[in-house]
C-alpha cells in the first residue's frame, strides 16, 4: 500500500483503489474510498463544508520484521513499513503500515476503529476469514459496487440518533435498522456515540447499519464509493454543532409556527373548515394554523382544490388571516395518470421510471406514479402548480405528505430516479421535494418559509448559508477568464442586503442570518475588495425597489394588489412615508460609495421607480451626492433614460446595429439569472459567438454567473468560462479597446478594430461545419497585408470588389472547425 499526501488529504493507494482521510471542519474528518479511477464527486449531504482547519499529517517507517526473526535471519528477513496519521483538533486518524484505520480523541482515548479479520499477517491477531474493514465488491457489468464498512464493537457503547424508526430503544445498540423510508420510518443516518463522536454514513443508498455486539456494519446494496464524516467532542452538543456545520443549520421556526395547529382527518369542505375556526375564535382559544388534509383536490397530481367542495379558497384564505390563522394544505408527490399534468410530466421526464413491469407505484384512490423529486426541472413544475393554485390564493404554508415516498411494494431495485437508480439515491427523495418547495417560496420573497415534511433525510434541515463562497478564487477566476470588471448585486429587489447596512436588520450580517459568523460575512466588502485586488472594476448593482422595507411595502399586511411590483401605497397620496422611502435609498447608496472603496459604476435595476411612473426618489440627487464622494462614478438608471442613466443595458438580446451610445448586453451563462441544479450553461464556442456579436456592434457583454447556494461556481459553469478565458488569451487583441468597424458584422464574420488594424473574425457557430479553403471578407477599405492572429503566419490574399478573398492556410482546414478564426488585416 503506498500512503502519501496530497494539501489536506491522507491518500491511501493501492490498484486503483483509493481511500481519501481529510480534514472536514473543526474537529471532524471526512473519509471517501473508490475502485475507479476517479472519486465519484457527489457530496450528497456534505454541501456545507465549515471553516479551513489546520490538519497535521505525519508518516512514520517503523521495523515490520516478524519477532521470531534473531540476528543472521533478522538481516535477511528484515523489512520495514509505513503508518501515518492526520490531527484535526480534537479527532486524530491513525493508519497502521496494512492500512487498517483507527480514530483517537485529543487524550488519545479510541474512540472506534475498523475491523479486520485476517491473516495477511500471523505476527499480529489473526483468523482466516478474510473479512476486512473496508469492502467494495463489484456488481458485474457495472461501475456500481456493493459496499461494507466494518467496525470493531464495545461493550460499553451507547448509540443514539439514526432518524425515525418503529422500535421502542432510544439506545441503538443491538439494533439492525434499515437505511431505507417507509411511512412513519425515515433513515437519517447520522448517530451519536456515548464513546465522545458523531458519524454520518453520507450515502443515500438502500442498505442497512447494524449496530451489533461483536461489530458495527454499515452496508450500501448499490453505490460508486464509501463516505463517511466522523466527528470527535467532549459533548453531544459540540458533536451535534460540529455536524450540523458540515450539513447545514436549521433556521428559525416563524412565529405562527410555535403556536397551536388545528387539523382532523379530514376537513372535507370550505364550510366545515370555516365553522371549526369561527368556533374556536368565539370561545376564546387559540388556533395559530389549520391544516386541510389529502383529497381536497380534483384528482392526485392536478395540485389545486376541488371547486364543487372549495368553492372560493382565496375567501376562505382571508378569512383565516383575519382570524389570525395560517392555512396549510396539504401536497401529495403522486401524479393520476387521469390527472391533467400526468402526460406533460411523462414526456418531460418528471417521473420516477419503473425498470421492469407496469408504471404504477401505488395504487390507492387511483393508479398514481411518484414525480422525480431529485430532477430540478420536476421540482419546479410541481412548484408552478402549486404556486398557481395554492400560493396566489394566500397559502404559504405546505404539508409535504408521502415524502418517503411510500411506494406500493417498496421494490428499490425496480425504480429509477433523475439522480440514479434508487437503489443508490432513494433516500434523498424527501430533500429535493422539500427543496422545490422552499426555492419556490424564496423567489416569491418569502423569509419565514415552513415546510411541514413526513420524512428527512441528512441535510434537509438547511437553509441559504453559502459557507463555501470564496472571493479571492472568484476574483482570480474572473482575471482568467477575461472579465475586466465586476457588476455584484448587493441588494436585489427582496430588500436583502449582502452588505452590513446600518438601515436595515434584513441583511446578510443579522444574527438570524446562518452565514454572519464568516470571515466574508460582508459580502459586498470582501467581493469588492478580492476583486479590486486584481485590478478589475467595481459595478454596485443596486434595486431601486424595496420590498421588505415598510417605506415601500408592508410584508405583514395583506396587499391589495400582489401583483404589482411597486409600493403598496401611492407616494403622492402618502408623501411623508415616500420621503422616508427616499432618504432610506439615499442613505444606503451613499453608505456602499462612503465605506466600501472606490467604485466604479451605480447600476440601478427597477426602472419603474421612477418619476413619470409616480415613484420620483430623485435619483440625480442621489448620484450628484455619490460623485462628492466619489468623482467620475457612472450611473445607470437602467430602462428611465435621461442624463443618469450613462449607458444602456439591454437584457438578454443583442441590438442587430450598433447603438450609437456606450452600451452592455446582458446575458446570463445560463438559462436564466438564477442558479439552477442541472443547469446547460453556455459552451465557449457560444460564448465567444455571443461576445464577438457584441463587441462588433460597440457593446460590452456583462455575463451573469449565478453561484450555487453553498457558494461555489457550478463546474460546469466553471468549464466554460475557463474556455472563454482560454480564447481571449490568444484572441483578445481582437476584443479589448477596439472600436466598431463597417460593415460590422456580415453573416459569420465581425469586424473590430484597434488604431489602424483590422481583424475579421470568422465564427463557426457549429464544430461540424467545414473550414473552406478560401475566404471573402467583405471589408471594403485599403488592405496591404493579412495575417493569422494567433500565430503571426503570413496570409495570401488578392482583393476585389468590395473586399478580398484570402486563403486559408492549409494546417486550419481538417478536424473538427475552430471557435473562429481571426484575420488581422493592415
Amino acid at each position: 500500500m503506498h500512503m502519501y499526501q496530497e494539501g489536506s488529504r491522507l491518500i491511501l493507494a493501492e490498484g486503483k483503489t483509493q481511500v481519501w482521510i481529510e480534514p472536514w471542519g473543526e474537529n471532524s474528518l471526512r473519509v471517501r474510498m473508490t475502485a475507479m479511477p476517479k472519486m465519484d464527486d457527489n457530496d450528497w449531504a456534505l454541501t456545507e463544508t465549515p471553516k479551513e482547519t489546520k490538519a497535521e499529517i505525519s508518516f512514520e517507517t517503523i521495523d515490520t520484521t516478524d519477532p521470531w526473526y534473531r540476528s543472521e535471519e533478522y538481516a535477511q528477513y528484515h523489512q520495514t513499513g509505513t503508518q501515518a496519521s492526520l490531527v484535526n483538533g480534537k479527532i486524530t486518524a491513525k493508519v497502521s503500515h496494512e492500512g487498517w484505520i483507527s480514530f483517537y480523541n485529543q487524550k488519545g482515548e479510541l474512540l472506534t476503529e475498523e475491523y479486520w479479520r485476517t491473516r495477511d499477517r500471523i505476527n499480529r491477531y489473526c483468523v482466516p476469514l478474510r473479512v476486512t474493514g473496508r469492502e467494495l465488491k463489484p456488481i458485474q457489468g457495472t461501475e456500481e459496487f456493493e459496499l461494507t464498512a466494518r467496525f470493531e464493537a464495545f461493550d460499553d457503547e451507547k448509540i443514539f440518533g439514526m432518524g425515525q424508526y418503529q422500535e421502542k430503544h432510544l439506545n441503538k445498540k443491538g439494533a439492525v435498522l434499515e437505511l431505507a423510508h417507509r411511512n412513519s420510518q425515515a433513515s437519517v443516518p447520522f448517530m451519536v456515540s456515548s464513546r465522545g463522536y458523531g458519524f454520518l454514513w453520507n450515502n443515500p443508498a438502500i442498505g442497512t447499519a447494524a449496530f451489533g455486539t461483536n461489530k458495527t456494519e454499515w452496508h450500501a446494496k448499490s453505490t460508486k464509493k464509501l463516505d463517511y464524516f466522523i466527528t470527535a467532542g467532549d459533548t453531544p452538543a459540540e458533536i451535534e454543532e460540529q455536524y450540523s456545520a458540515a450539513t447545514g443549520r436549521t433556521p428559525m421556526m416563524p412565529e405562527y409556527g410555535l403556536g397551536y395547529w388545528q387539523c382532523k382527518l379530514r376537513y372535507r369542505t370550505q364550510d366545515e373548515l370555516l365553522a371549526v375556526a369561527r368556533e374556536h375564535k368565539r370561545r376564546g382559544l387559540p388556533m395559530d394554523a389549520i391544516v386541510i388534509d389529502f383529497f381536497h383536490w380534483t384528482r392526485q397530481g392536478d395540485f389545486k382544490f376541488e371547486p364543487r367542495d372549495w368553492p372560493d379558497p382565496e375567501a376562505m384564505v382571508k378569512e383565516l388571516k383575519e382570524m389570525g390563522i395560517e392555512t396549510v394544505v396539504s401536497v401529495w408527490p403522486t401524479i393520476d395518470e387521469r390527472s391533467e399534468n400526468f402526460g406533460t410530466m411523462s414526456e418531460m421526464g418528471y417521473l420516477v421510471n419503473a425498470d421492469r413491469g407496469n408504471q404504477n407505484h401505488m395504487t390507492w384512490m387511483g393508479n398514481t406514479v411518484f414525480y422525480d423529486a431529485t430532477h430540478p426541472g420536476a421540482q419546479k413544475f410541481v412548484w408552478e402548480k402549486c404556486k398557481e393554485n395554492y400560493y396566489k390564493k394566500g397559502i404559504r404554508c405546505f404539508w409535504l405528505d408521502e415524502a418517503e415516498p411510500e411506494y406500493g411494494p417498496y421494490d428499490f431495485d425496480n425504480y429509477r430516479y433523475y439522480a440514479g437508480p434508487a437503489l443508490q439515491c432513494s433516500n434523498v427523495y424527501p430533500v429535493g421535494y422539500a427543496k422545490g418547495f422552499y426555492e419556490g417560496l424564496k423567489a416569491e420573497g418569502e423569509k419565514d418559509i415552513l415546510s411541514l415534511v413526513r420524512c428527512a433525510w441528512a441535510g434537509s434541515q438547511k437553509s441559504f448559508n453559502p459557507i463555501r463562497f470564496q472571493p479571492e478564487e472568484w476574483a482570480q477566476t474572473a482575471k482568467d477568464c477575461g472579465f475586466k470588471y465586476l457588476i455584484l448585486t448587493t441588494k436585489h429587489h427582496d430588500g436583502f442586503c449582502l452588505w452590513d447596512t446600518r438601515y436595515s436588520d434584513y441583511k446578510v450580517t443579522a444574527p438570524d442570518c446562518p452565514y454572519h459568523v464568516s470571515e466574508h460575512a460582508d459580502l459586498v466588502k470582501s467581493m469588492f475588495d478580492a476583486f479590486r485586488e486584481k485590478g478589475l472594476g467595481i459595478g454596485a448593482y443596486f434595486s431601486k425597489a424595496d420590498w421588505h422595507t415598510p417605506y415601500y411595502r408592508t410584508p405583514e399586511l395583506p396587499d391589495p394588489n400582489p401583483s404589482d411590483r411597486g409600493p403598496m401605497y401611492s407616494p403622492a397620496a402618502e408623501p411623508e412615508r415616500w420621503e422616508n422611502f427616499v432618504q432610506y435609498t439615499k442613505n444606503q447608496v451613499l453608505e456602499l460609495c462612503e465605506g466600501y472603496g472606490p467604485i466604479d459604476i451605480l447600476w440601478f435595476d427597477a426602472g419603474w421607480v421612477c418619476a413619470s411612473n409616480g415613484q420620483d426618489i430623485r435619483l440625480g440627487e442621489i448620484v450628484d451626492e455619490a460623485r462628492k464622494i466619489q468623482p467620475g462614478i457612472l450611473s445607470v438608471d437602467r430602462t428611465v433614460g435621461g442624463p443618469y442613466e450613462n449607458y444602456v443595458t439591454p437584457e438578454m438580446c443583442v441590438p442587430e446595429e450598433p447603438l450609437g451610445v456606450p452600451w452592455e448586453s446582458c446575458l446570463t451563462l445560463g438559462a436564466d439569472f438564477t442558479y439552477e441544479y442541472a443547469d446547460r450553461y453556455k459552451s465557449p464556442r457560444e460564448l465567444v459567438n455571443a461576445l464577438v456579436g457584441i463587441v462588433a456592434k460597440g457593446g460590452n457583454l456583462a455575463l451573469n454567473v449565478s453561484p450555487q447556494p453553498d457558494g461555489r461556481i457550478p463546474v460546469d459553469a466553471m468549464d466554460s468560462l475557463r474556455g472563454l478565458g482560454e480564447w481571449l488569451k490568444v484572441y483578445g487583441e481582437a476584443i479589448y479597446g477596439t472600436r466598431v468597424c463597417a460593415p460590422y458584422q456580415s453573416g459569420n464574420i465581425s469586424f473590430t478594430r484597434k488604431g489602424d488594424a483590422v481583424y475579421a473574425i470568422r465564427l463557426f457557430p457549429v464544430a461540424q461545419e467545414s473550414v473552406d479553403s478560401k475566404l471573402f471578407i467583405p471589408y471594403a477599405g485599403k488592405v496591404s497585408k493579412v495575417t493569422m492572429l494567433d500565430s503571426g503566419e503570413d496570409v495570401s490574399f488578392v482583393p476585389g470588389e468590395g473586399g478580398i478573398t484570402v486563403a486559408v492556410p492549409a494546417g486550419r482546414r481538417g478536424g473538427s472547425a475552430p471557435i473562429a478564426l481571426v484575420f488581422k488585416l493592415q
